[in-house]
């Protein structure tokens, strides 16, 4: 699920995930957001996912 009004524990973009397809959809009909398969979540998008300042460790 990307794109969706959850948002994280530090506010910041979220990527919730759920146990079946239906249970994903069902959330983005109440919330928004596009349904992702695991294999769609990549570098980019978790990068997006930082905002415009990032969040790195060392």
């Amino acid at each position: 699920m990307h794109g969706s009004s959850a948002r994280g524990p530090m506010r910041a973009g979220n990527l919730p995930a759920f146990s079946t397809r239906e249970a994903a959809q069902a959330f983005a009909a109440q919330r928004g957001g596009t349904v992702l398969a695991f294999g769609a979540v990549d570098a980019p998008l978790i990068a997006q996912l930082a905002g415009p300042g990032g969040h790195h460790h060392p």
